[in-house]
């Protein structure tokens, strides 16, 4: 009797409908895991030249040695697309010719240049980001009511037979039904782990989108700054604070003797009071 329940005597007893779903799902599955596969793959090889692109970036000595690390190693990721976006508009606004003074403020139009092509280049990181969530989409949502669809169908063709052999027992009964539920199995084997796949593909997208968004806005701030100390937008702020130490600055240090030192207006050329009384430096009262 349980020879009856095997794969083998499943398939021989289905009539084409039947073959035709479990195939689909079948189908189904191998997307599924060819996505999966080729994704995690993807995101490690990624994840590495984006740590390794970045920390040669942001350490870069002056703007010339950073874009220099856009023909470098580890290039090919979608930080250094972003960082190749905001140097091509960096260098279309230096050959530019001069703008016709009726025209808008050349640091308005070229800011509104490099922000529209660093948001170009996030958008391009976003859609390569998003690489067979479609697909995993499609099957987990889809692949448990195709199941579904195989065992109603089958429970049909079981009761069917049932009929036309007049044999309603329970021994008659369960095998037929048993075997069309092995397609709403089938479908859930394929189902869950696009489920899981897709949420984890979907949050590590959202990441990238997110961090494509706040390296676009750093890389504006050090061209409009002229590449001033990378190091703090990296997030490596020991580097930066060593940066300064070796310059002879010790930036918490050298800041509180400035605010607590009193300023002479008078020692001050061109000066003038703003108004009111003057203050007694010393005293502090007027």
């Amino acid at each position: 009797m349980q020879s009856q329940f095997t794969m083998a005597h499943f398939l021989a007893s289905t009539d084409i409908v039947a073959r035709i779903v479990l195939a689909i799902l079948i189908v189904m599955s191998l997307v599924s895991w060819t996505v999966i596969v080729s994704r995690t793959w993807r995101e490690i090889i990624q994840s590495r030249r984006n740590r390794k692109f970045l920390q040669r970036f942001w350490h870069a000595p002056s703007l010339l040695a950073a874009e220099e690390t856009l023909r470098g190693k580890d290039s090919d990721n979608a930080f250094a697309n972003v960082a190749r976006h905001g140097f091509a508009a960096l260098a279309g606004l230096e050959s530019a010719p001069q703008r016709p003074t009726n025209q808008p403020a050349p640091n308005e139009a070229a800011e509104a240049l490099l922000r529209r092509m660093l948001e170009r280049g996030i958008a391009q990181g976003r859609r390569a980001g998003e690489f067979g969530l479609g697909s995993l989409a499609s099957v987990a949502s889809s692949a448990p009511f195709v199941g579904l669809f195989g065992t109603v169908w089958g429970v049909y063709q079981a009761l069917i037979r049932i009929g036309e052999t007049g044999q309603g027992t329970l021994d008659k009964v369960a095998g037929p039904i048993g075997e069309a539920l092995i397609m709403t199995g089938i479908g859930l084997a394929v189902a869950i782990p696009a489920v899981i796949a897709y949420n984890a593909f979907a949050r590590r997208s959202r990441h990238l989108s997110a961090d494509l968004g706040s390296f676009a806005g750093d890389l504006m701030a050090l061209l409009h700054s002229g590449w001033k100390a990378p190091q703090l937008l990296s997030g490596d702020l020991d580097a930066a604070i060593t940066k300064a130490t070796e310059k002879g600055l010790t930036p918490v240090a050298a800041a509180r003797p400035v605010a607590r030192r009193a300023v002479d207006p008078a020692s001050v050329p061109g000066a003038r009071p703003l108004g009111g009384p003057a203050l007694d430096a010393n005293t502090g009262s007027v």
